[in-house]
């Protein structure tokens, strides 16, 4: 090798080394950015469940004066409210975006709730949606889930493409969220092969056998 060869060796390895070592960089910065991005995500979704004991904190405390006050009275109503099932609702909505809107193995692109469709005198309510190009799950959220809460969805899974004919091609998945699901509720869920959505701490719970597809 002739000294001019070598010299143009050393000044490749050079300009390798040094792309090199600017690509890395590029790789740190944006691993640092991820890193960053996922840490203020966490940080949202602590205060966002935070928020969330808190109201239900109050709702009780709130409850408890009223039928106490209404014990007084001689009158006695069952402890429903509406206002639990719109933290429960608001709770798992915000858990699903991030968690990038995936149930089980299953990805979606678009969350929807409170969906409302009226078609041929038939009306029917959804608590949250997801959609994607083929598929959309049906979710409905409780602040505890009941047995009987499974076989009003089996009606809402049916109704959905009947009320929507934009859905009728589409694979229909369902399933229940809710902050407390009994083990009767649970089993009655997977058995008809729906997913169940339920609050553990600070995360949600995803359980799911063979999903159905409507």
């Amino acid at each position: 090798m002739t000294d001019q060869e070598l010299k143009d060796l050393v000044a490749s390895l050079a300009v390798d080394s040094k792309r090199l070592k600017e690509e890395q960089a590029k790789r740190d910065e944006k691993q640092e950015k991820r890193s960053a991005e996922h840490a203020k995500s966490s940080k949202e979704l602590k205060e966002s469940q935070r928020q969330t004991d808190e109201q239900m904190k109050r709702n009780a405390e709130l409850m408890k004066k009223s039928d106490e006050k209404l014990a007084r009275m001689g009158i006695h109503l069952a402890g429903i409210s509406n206002n639990q099932g719109d933290v429960a609702e608001e709770y798992f909505v915000n858990s699903l975006k991030n968690t990038s809107l995936k149930i089980a193995d299953m990805n979606f692109d678009m969350l929807v709730t409170n969906m409302e469709v009226s078609r041929g005198g038939k009306h029917d309510e959804y608590d949250i949606i997801l959609v994607n190009g083929e598929s959309l799950a049906i979710i409905e959220v409780k602040y505890k889930v009941h047995p009987s809460d499974i076989d009003k969805l089996d009606k809402k899974v049916i109704s959905i493409k009947e009320l929507s004919p934009v859905y009728k091609d589409f694979k229909v998945y369902a399933g229940v969220a809710g902050f407390k699901v009994p083990q009767d509720a649970k089993t009655k869920a997977l058995d008809k092969g729906y997913f169940v959505l339920e609050r553990k701490g600070d995360i949600v719970e995803t359980y799911a056998k063979e999903l159905k597809v409507a």
